[in-house]
């Protein structure tokens, strides 16, 4: 615990109402000008940073306010009775983490990971403004190759469209257990 942390809870919270959008060129920014990255100096200068990267697609959607809510709201389920007994036990903070609050974060990290995925999976914007190289270009930029200023060509844009569905819901499939569970401890609350 530390002083000020359910201000800084509500900051990122509120951090939720800020439209996406509003974010977008300072996101570019940050990830043009990361240190000795793309031909960077160690001021971010001189190269184009993570742009046409692979980094510069999944690290700025890794981490968000969402994530702090739904791990916030586990973590306030885990009874203090348990990490008291893990100190009694000899177990430090790290070890206490590790060993006993990772495994049962097990569920909530599974829920956050599918949302994730299917968010950023599905994103069409960020992908279109971080990347010029067809080699770093996602599916879903790919399926507007299908469609043109006044014509669409129906057939493989469905075709392609089922593809880029695949792989979302095999994620979801194969962790669908998880991610019940993780939804239903995230709501609970000891009292």
């Amino acid at each position: 615990y530390f002083r000020g942390r359910e201000a800084l809870f509500w900051l990122v919270l509120g951090s939720q109402m800020i439209p996406g959008i509003v974010s977008l060129i300072p996101s570019f920014l940050v990830v043009k000008s990361i240190p000795f990255a793309g031909g960077n100096n160690w001021l971010g200068q001189g190269g184009k940073g993570w742009l046409n990267s692979y980094a510069g697609l999944i690290v700025p959607g890794a981490g968000g306010a969402f994530g702090v809510f739904l791990l916030r709201q586990f973590f306030s389920t885990v009874p203090d009775d348990l990490l008291d007994a893990a100190r009694i036990d000899g177990c430090g903070d790290l070890g206490i983490f590790a060993r006993i609050v990772l495994p049962l974060a097990r569920p909530s990290l599974a829920a956050l990971s599918i949302f994730t995925f299917q968010g950023y999976w599905n994103d069409f914007f960020w992908p279109l403004v971080i990347t010029t190289d067809d080699r770093f270009r996602t599916i879903q930029l790919g399926l507007m190759v299908f469609r043109q200023r006044f014509t669409t060509d129906w057939g493989p844009l469905m075709a392609g469209v089922t593809i880029a569905t695949a792989p979302m819901l095999l994620v979801f499939l194969l962790a669908q257990r998880y991610f019940v569970r993780g939804i239903a401890l995230t709501g609970m609350r000891e009292g």
